[in-house]
């Protein structure tokens, strides 16, 4: 059954009655909600009368503006209106199959005043409704900045309001597939406006109702507006083999410890021990459990039956019958809970109240957001068949994992100022074969029930029998290491793709994720663990990933300051920087660069052999849908996913920088500084992400060019040349910027964004920031409330505050309206209270946000967070003074003065060191010295004295600023 929504600009249209009657004959459509119409009256039901639908609710319009009707065909459907104005249409849906459900047409108003109306009137349907419920049509405002491209950010407040409406409703964003947005001002590029303000919400219990739902983004014609498809049993005709999936819940069945022991006590492998297990558990599972919800649905019908029998005419035997049903009703319920809980993959809740329906419903949305309906091709037509969708995404990564040239051998590349590699002791002691102590801490170290391996067996299984299978899992890796090769059954793969953004067109939209088998990871992790000791000296300071003791944090500060310093560069010597996008960089690396590479760092001649072995000899096989495609085997790559994956990949960037190196050294490449003596830049590298620096001229435009041409030709890589940008200090006028970029071949830009998730550059007004408030929405859902009891919102409050808001607040100082904005949100959520409605808070939020020692839930206010978080930033700027982003802002803002920062000039600061000043007085107040070597300790500017330090009691000339 489909329902379709449109707003049509106008019923008066020569084309709109063959718009509708095309619409009809494609889609067939039970309903439909056509939007602006633009007509009243008899007028309106003449036009309805013409149309291919035989049941009408006009909502008139109000002269030339609005007009709402919903259609419906009435072979297919029943409706009843209950209520209707001039912005919203209700009624009851009905169908032979289904149980009725409400439905709410909308066409918000344009303007503000009257679309809060519209709000309030949604908020008092929703205290009065218990049906599954849809809300659909033209909303006129925008939720997020992802929903809007163009013209003036999304205003905070009317956005606010929307979204605690559609919270006090208990509605669920079910997304779409098709084009981003729904409507287009069709303007020329420098004025395009395009915005998603035509949506489908659903509450919880219409989301199970309907689980196979699915909403489409159709061609845009006539209107200024897509039309929208709402389709309700989207059914697939084509199945894909799943894969074999250890289930949790067994593990609380008494008798499945006997099928594990048997499993691998009757095979002397531990290939064979997992080939006879699966077949034992499949065949144990159909006995046992079977279908879990037609057991739970079975039990009810005979519970119901025994109870009328006892009502008539009780005996012992129906009350033991039903003392036993009931208890094994309630063993099914929580099996139900592990399976969907599983199914959902929410790590922050722990165990308590039984919260199944949430987790079903959790699950549900997981999978609609991860199911492919729809994807472009690479000339832009949309496929719509399981078939034909599955093959192109197989084909694609045959493609992308198909090497397309050898790489320049890196043995004859040996520059002489390359110092970092291993030397014979250190080798020598990674190069032994793994020990019990090892092989045990990297199962434990593990997460138990993370997404499912190829063969189904998730580190849970083994960490549950490990007494049963440990024998066999350590004698298999111990061969792996001695023989220096992994074998085929463990190196399977599967891949699960991953949209990167809310609406995926493209295959490039998704990021692959490999899942690889438990015992790979354990040989995998006993490699990093042997390598990572040894990071801070193979990799230069210039990378932060991975390596113990840098962060990513660090690098956004420097970026922050060289950008902030080249905004105020005058005269001549304009600087650059090049925010460099490779594409797909972990599935372009060639096999042949990683062990040159490999071999360059001078590990051990086996480990090599094993590495290679772990990345070359694996076979992939896709998930489409919960289905596994046909496996292939690639040419090149490394997995994301794979523990090793990512130190392989810092360690080859390592070339990357030495050529750059190289270019210093024969002073083709003039690297940038945020301040005269302070640490000179020529790249920041954070995995991937990729951030050069140099003079803006031909000379060193030249040198860059030459640098990425090698290392792509050493490595493999690609560097996307559309996604690349260039940032320019204003002192270079706009002939050389153009020239400058023909050069390198990247565009030139005003604005570089987010690097590492911070803004780069921005103004600290509440637009800057309003993705936190964005991202906080998306996590405290108003359904969520609905489905959880207060401790649960707690805790899922503390989990959402500990992450989205905690990563940006570390380096600035958030405008009050965010900070506010996040405090009450978390409030809203917890007391489940919005503008119009609202609960009584039962403890002030001054107490909610204490320590739970002093009383309070420990939920953590923002601003004060906030605060913390700076004080723990000028903690580090105190104590690490050897790291690049302390010397870059020492040099810049203290030069050879010392002493406490609030006492230094900040005139034209950057908000990093805005914040590092904030944090100054808790850090001053906290801490306390302890004099001694290296001690940091200043006799003229630490408080030796109560009424102050010594410099403040000097008057005259050796008092100077």
């Amino acid at each position: 059954m489909n329902t379709l929504i449109w707003n049509c600009r106008g019923a008066l249209s020569p084309n709109f009655c063959n718009n509708i009657k095309e619409m009809v004959r494609v889609h067939f459509p039970a309903i439909m909600i056509i939007m602006e119409t633009k007509v009243c009256g008899d007028r309106a039901r003449r036009i309805v009368d013409r149309l291919p639908m035989d049941g009408a609710i006009i909502a008139n319009s109000i002269g030339l503006s609005g007009g709402l009707w919903l259609l419906w065909d009435s072979n297919q459907v029943e409706v009843v209106e209950l209520s209707s104005t001039e912005q919203e249409i209700h009624a009851t849906v009905s169908s032979s199959s289904k149980p009725p459900w409400l439905l709410s047409a909308i066409y918000g108003s344009p303007r503000f005043a009257e679309r809060c109306l519209l709000w309030e009137n949604l908020n008092s349907v929703a205290e009065l409704n218990s049906m599954p419920w849809v809300i659909a049509g033209d909303f006129n405002e925008v939720l997020v900045g992802d929903d809007k491209f163009g013209g003036r950010p999304v205003n905070l407040g009317r956005a606010l309001r929307f979204q605690e409406c559609l919270d006090n409703c208990k509605m669920i964003d079910i997304g779409f597939s098709g084009p981003r947005y729904t409507w287009s001002n069709r303007r020329p590029l420098s004025r395009l406006i395009q915005e998603r303000i035509d949506k489908v919400f659903v509450n919880a219990e219409w989301n199970s109702l309907y689980p196979e739902a699915a909403v489409f983004h159709l061609e845009m014609t006539e209107s200024d507006h897509y039309p929208v498809k709402l389709c309700m049993d989207n059914n697939r005709t084509v199945q894909f083999p799943k894969p074999f999936r250890f289930q949790p819940m067994w593990l609380s069945h008494p008798s499945f410890s006997g099928v594990v022991r048997d499993a691998w006590s009757s095979q002397p492998t531990l290939m064979q021990a997992i080939s006879s297990f699966i077949v034992k558990a499949n065949a144990w599972n159909k006995v046992e459990f079977g279908n879990l919800f037609h057991r739970k649905r079975r039990i009810l019908a005979r519970l119901k039956g025994i109870q009328v029998n006892l009502s008539i005419q009780p005996n012992e035997f129906l009350v033991d019958l039903e003392r036993k049903l009931r208890t094994e009703y309630a063993e099914v319920t929580k099996l139900e809970e592990e399976f969907w809980a599983m199914k959902a993959r929410i790590l922050w809740l722990v165990e308590g109240d039984r919260n199944t329906a949430f987790y079903h419903t959790s699950a549900l949305i997981r999978r609609r957001r991860n199911r492919i309906l729809c994807m472009k091709d690479r000339v832009g037509n949309w496929l719509h068949g399981d078939r034909e969708i599955a093959d192109f995404i197989r084909k694609g990564f045959m493609e992308l994992f198909t090497s397309e040239h050898c790489s320049a051998p890196l043995a004859d590349w040996n520059p002489s100022f390359w110092h970092s590699y291993l030397n014979e002791e250190e080798a020598n002691s990674i190069d032994i074969v793994a020990t019990n102590e090892e092989i045990t801490a990297s199962i434990w170290g593990l997460k138990p029930f993370k997404a499912p391996r190829p063969d189904g067996l998730h580190a849970g299984f083994f960490q549950r029998f490990w007494l049963v299978v440990g024998e066999s899992v350590k004698k298999e890796v111990k061969s792996i290491f001695t023989v220096g090769t992994i074998p085929d059954y463990l190196n399977k793969t599967l891949i699960t793709l991953i949209p990167k953004c809310k609406s995926p067109e493209t295959l490039n939209n998704y990021r692959p994720i490999s899942l690889c088998n438990t015992v790979y990871k354990v040989v995998m992790k006993i490699i990093v663990g042997r390598l990572r000791p040894f990071l801070s000296k193979l990799i230069s300071p210039y990378q932060s990933a991975f390596v113990p003791g840098r962060k990513g944090l660090d690098n956004a500060i420097i970026v922050q300051e060289i950008i902030h310093s080249m905004a105020k560069k005058k005269g001549r010597g304009g600087v650059m920087v090049i925010k460099l996008d490779l594409e797909k960089a972990y599935d372009r690396l060639e096999w042949s660069f990683i062990r040159d590479t490999l071999k360059l760092f001078r590990v051990p001649t086996k480990l090599i052999s094993l590495i290679m072995s772990c990345i070359s000899s694996f076979s992939y096989s896709i998930l489409f849908n919960g289905g596994a495609l046909e496996s292939f085997n690639p040419c090149r790559g490394i997995r994301q996913g794979d523990p090793l994956s990512p130190y392989l990949f810092i360690l080859c960037m390592e070339v990357l920088g030495a050529l750059i190196e190289n270019k210093f050294h024969e002073k083709l490449w003039n690297p940038v500084k945020s301040s005269q003596g302070g640490p000179a830049f020529s790249h920041l590298f954070f995995v991937d992400d990729l951030m050069l620096f140099a003079k803006a001229d031909q000379k060193n435009c030249s040198a860059i060019r030459d640098v990425i041409d090698s290392f792509c030709a050493l490595s493999g890589q690609k560097i996307s040349d559309e996604k690349s940008r260039v940032f320019f200090s204003p002192n270079v006028n706009q002939n050389m910027r153009e020239d400058l970029c023909e050069v390198l071949g990247f565009r030139s830009t005003p604005s570089l964004g987010k690097y590492l998730g911070f803004p780069i550059k921005h103004k600290g007004i509440p637009q800057d920031f309003e993705f936190i408030i964005d991202r906080i929405q998306s996590k405290l859902a108003g359904w969520k409330a609905n489905l959880l009891s207060f401790a649960g919102r707690v805790v899922l409050t503390k989990a959402v505050m500990s992450t989205i808001p905690n990563y940006t607040m570390q380096c600035v100082a958030l405008p009050p309206k965010i900070l506010e904005g996040v405090d009450r949100l978390n409030r809203n959520f917890m007391w489940g209270s919005s503008d119009r409605k609202k609960k009584i808070h039962l403890i002030g939020w001054r107490k909610i946000t204490r320590d739970k020692e002093a009383g309070g839930l420990g939920i953590q206010a923002a601003k004060p967070k906030n605060t913390a978080l700076l004080a723990k930033l000028n903690w580090r700027f105190k104590t690490e003074k050897s790291a690049l982003w302390v010397r870059v802002l020492s040099h810049k803002y203290q030069g050879r003065r010392s002493g406490p920062i609030n006492l230094l000039k900040t005139t034209s600061c950057s908000s990093t060191w805005a914040g590092i000043r904030k944090g100054e007085a808790i850090v001053s107040k906290g801490a306390k010295w302890v004099a001694g070597r290296d001690s940091g300790l200043s006799l003229w500017f630490d408080k030796w004295l109560d009424k102050g330090t010594l410099r403040s009691r000097i008057y005259g000339p050796l008092n100077r600023g």
